[in-house]
């Protein structure tokens, strides 16, 4: 297998792709990479925890689990959840905030939502580098 197989769009990875929430393409969001450096660095911040990089293992052990699912969500708010497009609420358009964005990551009742966010942040092809196609048109055959 090509090692380019593995290549992350590190612009894609910061700055965020679109993601179809419907069949119609009318409601998207807009998330950046999970664990990109911006959040990682936040999550550090919010814990506490500065000049290292947070895994899973080192916040199990330095955070009570309601503590690192706050620092969690925070950080998904700030930096992984940076947009959408199309969402209402009983007929009334609901503008992306980020206020707005960690209010729904937060809310037990919209926990798809929130696994929606985790699981389009995860999909590390959605984040690949995309491969040149091969132009064959201007290969010569003499």
């Amino acid at each position: 297998m090509d090692l380019k197989h593995f290549r992350t769009d590190l612009d894609k990875a910061k700055n965020g792709v679109w993601v179809n929430v419907d069949p119609d393409g009318d409601v998207k969001i807009k998330v950046a990479r999970m664990n990109n450096s911006e959040y990682q660095a936040y999550l550090s911040e919010l814990l506490g925890v500065s000049g290292r990089r947070i895994t899973g293992g080192t916040l199990r052990r330095m955070q009570d689990q309601k503590t690192r699912s706050e620092a969690v969500r925070k950080a998904l708010a700030r930096h992984v959840l940076l947009d959408w497009k199309g969402f209402t609420d009983n007929g009334e358009e609901v503008p992306y905030s980020e206020k707005k964005a960690l209010e729904l990551l937060t809310d037990p009742a919209y926990q798809d939502f929130y696994d929606l966010v985790l699981q389009s942040a995860s999909d590390e092809d959605l984040f690949r580098e995309e491969e040149e196609e091969e132009d064959a048109g201007n290969s010569s055959s003499a």
